[in-house]
C-alpha cells in the first residue's frame, strides 16, 4: 500500500504533535503510535496496516531530536 500523504506532509504533523507520542519515563519518542496517529489523521491506513514511510518518518523525526540524521 503507497502513502498518500507526502514524506514532508508526515514530517509536518509528526513535528506539530510530537509532544504527544514522547513517553514521560524515558523522554523518547514512541514511533509506533506516532506513525500510527499521523497515519489516522491522512485517512492513509487500510484494514490497519500504516505504510512503511510513516514508519520510516518516525525514526528520522526522532533522530532529529538525538541530533541524527538518518537520512530517509
Amino acid at each position: 500500500m503507497e502513502a498518500q500523504a507526502t514524506y514532508e506532509q508526515i514530517k509536518d504533523w509528526m513535528n506539530e504533535n510530537i509532544d504527544d507520542y514522547i513517553d514521560p519515563m524515558t523522554g523518547e519518542l514512541c514511533c509506533t503510535e506516532i506513525s500510527e496517529a499521523c497515519a489516522d489523521h491522512y485517512n492513509d491506513n487500510d484494514e490497519e496496516i500504516v505504510p512503511e514511510i510513516y514508519y520510516d518518518v518516525a525514526v528520522d523525526v526522532e533522530g532529529s531530536l538525538l541530533g541524527n540524521s538518518y537520512g530517509f
